[in-house]
């Protein structure tokens, strides 16, 4: 059972690094917060066409509003760095804000702030935002007492079966 619990906090430490592996090459990431909701942001390469279902209101805080794309497009610059960086081809990270007539609106921070209407077959850098759900302090505090307790009732349980500390139940 011991086994057990300790491969379950591998898988659960192990999501991270999975998660991270499956951005694309060169991908850098960022986080901001927007509203209150935390955001993790990361630029990669390709078409609009290739990536539109990652654009929408459900998905980026800043669809549909320029100025919050043109604001996060230089903070996230000025703070965190370009998200274009180390991505080949590109070099500027765009917030797509809007799409219409086979053209993609977006904002960017280079060398000062700019806004493009971009052709949807070229390949860009573009930024994308995940949630990032809000851990429970109280939650995880609670949960981490309760596998400790497990933790050693099952030592102390291994020990009375190996003989270190006497049985004192009746047959």
């Amino acid at each position: 059972m011991r086994n057990g619990l300790i491969a379950l906090g591998v898988l659960v430490c192990g999501l991270g690094p999975a998660a991270a592996s499956s951005l694309p090459s060169g991908s850098k990431t960022a986080e901001v917060i927007v509203d209150g909701q935390r955001y993790e942001l990361t630029a990669y390469k390709g078409t609009y066409t290739e990536f539109d279902s990652h654009f929408g209101a459900s998905t980026q805080p800043w669809w549909g509003n320029q100025s919050v794309a043109a604001d996060l497009a230089e903070n996230v610059f000025k703070n965190q760095g370009n998200l274009a960086d180390g991505i080949a081809g590109t070099s500027e990270a765009m917030f797509v804000w809007k799409f219409e007539s086979n053209k993609a609106f977006a904002e960017t921070y280079l060398t000062g702030r700019r806004s493009y209407e971009l052709e949807t077959g070229f390949d860009e850098a573009y930024v994308d935002a995940v949630a990032v759900p809000e851990i429970d302090g109280a939650g995880l505090a609670q949960g981490a007492l309760a596998l400790g307790a497990i933790g050693l009732w099952m030592i102390g349980r291994d020990r009375t079966r190996n003989g270190a500390m006497p049985d004192t139940r009746s047959v």
